[in-house]
């Protein structure tokens, strides 16, 4: 194999696997002897740079984790070293993070022909380049197209210790596939062509080190110089336009291509796109993976050193059999609308057709009035899209309406409009919030909830202006300060056919209920202790530019489970990213507290308390967070604590051998596992997949990657397989949507919590205060 194709055909051969067993994308890889030589320094003697330096070519370094030594191995027989070292025979089952490293580091050097990107970990380029292969299939493209852009396939070959339930800990190759897009036309070229190239992100070529770094936008093309507008600090404002490029983004991708083919661009666009998502699919994925594994096996057995040698072996399986299975399938969720969990169903919109909300018996604003915003070209469409909202559609999924879905009794809906005048003109922002504001002022000298919420109508194209010019930014600023909670829709939403509205309000009007602080559903779970609640950490980032200053925001959402029931709790928690330790640490202190008085916890009551994260907390932080909060609350009872990292980046794909497709031809989700799979990759680590081959709408949609849950050693409950059931169910509480969504609500509310509060910033005059008071029950967010 001297080159890999960037395009595949056929079905791979994947390992013939029983019904329910996985094939992971990895290798195990098989050391031997089981005892090899090496050599100790003591680090209080060496640094590993000062290693690495004086015998880097002849020796390989490592440096255990907590160890006070490191470890060298020879990359040959003749290796030299002075008597500051001890030589030393080790166990390969005790050493397998040093094996995993020695391999990587020799795994570039079997690659030298290939198109190597980087090397740790090993990332090499396909060689087919897709823009290439469309632009001929097209013809008359363009050459500036078919020679200036490139996207292919980048394969990341890494090594992974694996730990599944079945087998020892062993080291295993991970093979994954990712697409690089690239546009590498002179910038002279592409003005020429008509592409605006103002504002734009380029890359540089850095004359220290060669290598491309983001440089900054353009301001314009003086002769032979780019000259930048927002810059890192460390790039010149001018830079030689032979050493800049364009960065490789989609959006920059499309930009130039839409001006350069004209009305040939969506036809090319889709062509491309189909090309680049047929090599996420599970049956290219698993071919490129046999490839490499071909050329691999080709090359064994590799020698590490003079005593050690490693050779690529079977891929990976997991099974769901025996004691000890590495695959469990969570049940599937049960949707409960009422507290006692008598009434369920599988799927959320038809049990609240069937049922009503879970609330509905105490929900307290049975008669809601909702306040109406449109621009007054507007108002004919909003009228029409406000009848359907509260009367339903003639037929289809949406045909009872509001108010009967919900329970509810004749929702007032009232329209105010926004003049198309000179204030709109010049500050579309400014025009809805003084319309609002009139209109609250009229209503007297204590306006705060007089409307239970409200719906914004804006024109799509200033769905997206910045900040303060934003209409919708503006409307929900001062809604939520009136403590009014807002819905946006838009000019296009409101126009769609009632084949398509029909979806959209079903997950419209599921906001907007829970908004005005109703409990549209929730999913059951079996109670096994006296209390448990569920804190939930998602994060967001906020800038003014791409170059700006940055600013990283923390969310924290609550769920409790008392009665067998999940129910979210506070919501409206916000931080900055270096506070989040210390605002995490109060919230739990606080929720623990007001917890403790409303369920009247009894001497030695078992509480359990989950995390559910982001990013790994520190080992400080999480012993003291929970002694701390533990201590002022009161040792009377048994807290139990699991800190859960939830993840969608890692290097782990699963393919199921036995499904081979789903749709009338089997066209969709082949080699998808179902959804609630749960594979245990190490004793802490399960992967688990939130959605599965059902929810795969597009022929052409890349094959599904778990989420990676990552337990924290200092975690004091240890029920893998309960901790991941519960970050499925909490994926189908979500009340954004009537289908279940990617991440368990936790995170996922957290994150837009984060998002909503870093967006509202913009806003001179904006304050969170009334969202916990006047608006603490909302989920405002959605």
């Amino acid at each position: 194999m001297s080159t890999i194709s960037s395009q595949q055909d056929g079905n791979a051969e994947l390992p013939d696997v029983s019904e329910g067993a996985l094939v992971l994308n990895a290798f195990w890889i098989k050391f031997s002897p089981k005892q090899f030589q090496a050599r100790r320094f003591e680090a209080s003697a060496f640094d590993l740079r000062a290693l690495w330096d004086q015998y880097g070519e002849d020796w390989f370094f490592y440096h255990p984790r907590g160890s006070s030594s490191i470890v060298g191995l020879p990359r040959h027989g003749d290796a030299e070293t002075n008597e500051d070292s001890t030589l030393d025979h080790l166990q390969r089952e005790d050493h397998l993070g040093l094996l995993s490293a020695r391999f990587e580091d020799e795994l570039a050097s079997l690659f030298e022909d290939q198109n190597v990107e980087r090397t740790r970990p090993l990332v090499l380029l396909g060689e087919k380049n897709l823009v290439k292969h469309v632009a001929w299939e097209h013809g008359n493209t363009p050459s500036l197209v078919a020679d200036g852009f490139d996207v292919r396939s980048r394969f990341v070959l890494d090594p992974k210790i694996i730990n599944p339930a079945d087998k020892k800990a062993f080291v295993a190759l991970t093979i994954r596939v990712r697409s690089r897009w690239n546009i590498t036309a002179d910038l002279r070229d592409l003005a020429s062509a008509g592409v605006d190239l103002h504002g734009k992100v380029v890359r540089w070529k850095d004359p220290s080190s060669e290598r491309w770094r983001l440089a900054g936008a353009v301001e314009g093309i003086d002769g032979d110089q780019v000259v930048l507008d927002k810059r890192r600090t460390e790039v010149p404002e001018r830079i030689p336009v032979l050493d800049a490029q364009l960065e490789g983004s989609k959006e920059n991708f499309y930009h130039c291509l839409k001006s350069i083919l004209g009305r040939t661009f969506s036809e090319f666009q889709d062509d491309l796109e189909k090309r680049v998502n047929k090599n996420q699919q599970g049956p290219s994925v698993a071919q490129f993976i046999s490839r490499i594994r071909e050329f691999l096996e080709g090359k064994s057995p590799l020698e590490l050193t003079p005593t050690l040698i490693a050779e690529l072996r079977e891929q990976v399986t997991l099974q769901d059999t025996g004691p000890n299975q590495s695959i469990h399938r969570a049940n599937s969720v049960q949707y409960c609308f009422n507290p006692s969990r008598s009434k369920r169903d599988k799927q959320a919109w038809r049990g609240l057709r069937r049922f009503g909300p879970f609330d509905q018996d105490s929900f307290g604003r049975r008669s809601p009035k909702i306040l109406v915003v449109c621009h007054s070209n507007s108002r004919g469409v909003t009228e029409q899209f406000v009848q359907k909202v509260k009367e339903g559609l003639p037929e289809g999924d949406y045909e009872a309406g509001f108010a009967s879905t919900f329970q509810l009794a004749s929702p007032d809906l009232r329209i105010i409009e926004v003049s198309n005048d000179s204030t709109y003109t010049a500050s579309p922002g400014r025009a809805y919030r003084d319309v609002i504001n009139d209109h609250l002022q009229s209503l007297g000298s204590s306006p705060n909830r007089v409307y239970d919420a409200a719906l914004v109508a804006i024109e799509d194209e200033d769905a997206d202006l910045p900040g303060a010019e934003n209409p919708y930014l503006q409307a929900k600023a001062t809604l939520l300060m009136a403590g009014i909670p807002t819905q946006q829709v838009r000019w296009e939403t409101m126009r769609q056919s009632n084949y398509q509205l029909q979806y959209t309000l079903r997950n419209f009007t599921t906001a907007l209920y829970a908004k005005m602080g109703g409990t549209p559903w929730t999913v059951d779970q079996d109670k096994t202790v006296s209390d448990e609640l569920v804190i939930g950490l998602g994060t967001s980032e906020i800038s003014s530019g791409r170059f700006g200053e940055r600013t990283r925001l923390i969310g924290i959402t609550t769920v409790f489970s008392g009665d067998g029931n999940y129910l979210l709790g506070n919501l409206s928690k916000e931080c900055l990213y270096e506070d989040y330790p210390d605002e995490l640490r109060r919230t739990t202190t606080e929720i623990l507290s007001r917890r403790k008085e409303e369920m009247g916890w009894d001497t030695r009551d078992t509480v359990r308390l989950i995390f559910h994260t982001f990013k790994p907390l520190r080992d400080i932080e999480v012993a003291q967070i929970v002694s701390d909060c533990v201590e002022e609350v009161g040792d009377d009872q048994n807290v139990e604590f699991a800190f859960l990292e939830v993840s969608k980046h890692h290097p782990y794909v699963l393919f199921d051998p036995n499904q081979q497709g789903v749709g009338s031809n089997g066209e969709r989700a082949v080699y998808v596992p179902q959804r609630g799979t749960i594979a245990q990759l190490t004793g802490r680590q399960q992967a688990l997949f939130p959605l599965g081959a059902r929810f795969t709408r597009r022929t052409d949609e890349p094959i599904r990657r778990p989420l990676l849950l990552k337990l924290h050693r200092s975690s004091t409950y240890w029920d893998r397989v309960y901790l991941a059931e519960q970050v499925f169910k909490f994926t189908a509480i979500s009340w954004k949507t009537v289908l279940p969504i990617k991440r368990p609500v936790t995170i996922e509310y957290s994150s837009l919590i984060a998002q909503e509060l870093g967006e509202l910033r913009k806003i001179p005059y904006w304050s969170p205060e009334p969202l916990n008071s006047l608006l603490r029950t909302s989920r405002w967010f959605l």
